[in-house]
């Protein structure tokens, strides 16, 4: 057999490991129903019906749409007994005032109830702003805009509450405007009409008022189940990173209280039993990040009947790569001191770490993207993170060099700790 298979075999198949891999399992289901749950209360999460309708003088003009804000076209729109169709460019007119109205299409129906001349009935998977304008659209690209502001002015915010943009609609006669904005990538917040001032991120007040105001480039629902199960997944990651020190701990930080001389008797050098124990662990890893993210992936699909097939993937990656860090690091700290120290070591390695490269970007949010990027080592899972919540890699990124950076973190600990096993003496 394979000695690195057999030594996974050895750390993973452990009766101890199965049962905290199950119950993390298990953990990772339960947070993804209760996101299901949480967005139970809004059962337009699936709906691809929505209308807006307004008053202009005695009638009622409105306007129906899809997810994707394009046109519906002979949607019937009816109230007690009175019924109009959409056009073919989705647009009605009712020849009257009424209270509420009544939209259908493709055997899905919403209810519009007027309050001070505007009804609305928008599916969740859209960013929906002041009660009046719709966007949707993604990042670096053109949104779609249905609003009854006329001519409104758009502002693009980026995670700092930094202005990165702004549009105004071409003027238009219409009481409902369809247009569409070119949306800057790293677009996190959308004001209309008004700009905040966020002068530092200690700035709460304008800070809180923009996050009312979040844009979300994927589909509003699909952003949340994405947000949620990201933070789901890291949050677990973190008991993986402690469950993997521990594992590197009883396969090869103890290796030097049970003694070389018997191991090395067989034909084996260092460098084998080294690397063996090693991949071994990196292949435990992957198997046991597979196997959560599958679990609660599968879960949300399940669940929401949806879920976007490069989100699997990329939450592979993501949790794997949060993992195998400081998995590496304690082979560093094992090979340099006895296994209680490593061990204590290698757990303080990530508080100190965190705190370390957190307090900077702190002080400083220009400097935070080049901390979180360029000397992170959890630099790769940064980008993964950015796909995961805006479905694109982040703009103004040498990705290239963040890959490079993390697989310094990886290896270099890892190199060091083998040269240090290499010279130790019996």
């Amino acid at each position: 057999m394979n000695p690195i298979i057999y030594d996974f075999k050895r750390s993973f198949l452990r009766l101890s490991v199965i049962l905290i891999l199950i119950i993390f399992v298990v953990g990772g289901i339960f947070l993804a129903y209760s996101t299901y749950k949480s967005l139970v209360p809004y059962p337009s999460v699936t709906y691809n019906l929505n209308a807006l309708a307004v008053y202009n003088g005695g009638e009622v003009i409105g306007y129906v749409f899809n997810n994707e804000g394009n046109p519906i076209p002979n949607a019937t729109v009816s109230y007690n007994g009175t019924v109009t169709h959409t056009n073919s460019s989705g647009y009605f007119i009712m020849d009257k005032i009424v209270p509420y109205l009544l939209v259908s299409y493709d055997n899905e129906e919403k209810n519009l109830t007027f309050i001070q001349g505007v009804a609305f009935n928008i599916s969740s998977f859209y960013n929906f702003f002041n009660g009046e304008i719709v966007v949707t659209g993604y990042n670096g690209s053109y949104g779609k805009v249905i609003s009854v502001i006329p001519s409104p002015t758009l502002y693009f915010y980026d995670e700092t509450g930094q202005v990165i943009g702004n549009f105004t609609a071409p003027h238009s006669t219409s009481l409902i405007e369809v247009f569409n904005a070119p949306i800057p990538k790293n677009t996190i917040y959308i004001t209309v009409n008004q700009e905040v001032k966020v002068t530092s991120l200690f700035n709460f007040t304008a800070l809180s008022k923009l996050e009312q105001l979040r844009f979300t480039p994927l589909p509003k629902t699909e952003y949340l189940l994405s947000d949620s199960i990201v933070g789901d997944i890291g949050l677990i990651s973190l008991a993986f990173i402690f469950l993997f020190i521990y594992i590197a701990y009883q396969m090869f930080g103890k290796l030097k209280e049970r003694g070389l001389s018997l191991l090395l008797a067989r034909p084996i050098t260092r460098g084998e039993l080294y690397f063996t124990r090693y991949f071994s662990g990196v292949l435990a890893i992957f198997v046991a990040t597979t196997v959560f993210t599958l679990a609660v992936s599968l879960t949300a699909l399940a669940l929401f009947k949806f879920i976007p097939a490069t989100i699997i993937p990329a939450l592979i990656a993501f949790s794997f790569f949060n993992v195998i860090v400081w998995y590496s690091l304690s082979f560093l700290f094992y090979s340099k001191f006895s296994p209680t120290a490593g061990l204590g070591l290698s757990v303080a390695s990530w508080f100190v770490l965190d705190i370390a490269l957190s307090l900077p970007a702190l002080f400083y949010p220009k400097i935070a993207n080049d901390i979180n990027y360029y000397v992170s080592p959890t630099a790769i899972t940064s980008i993964f993170s950015n796909y995961l919540l805006y479905f694109s890699m982040p703009s103004n990124v040498i990705i290239p060099l963040s890959v490079v950076v993390e697989l310094l973190w990886i290896s270099v600990p890892v190199v060091l700790g083998y040269l240090i096993f290499k010279r130790m003496d019996l």
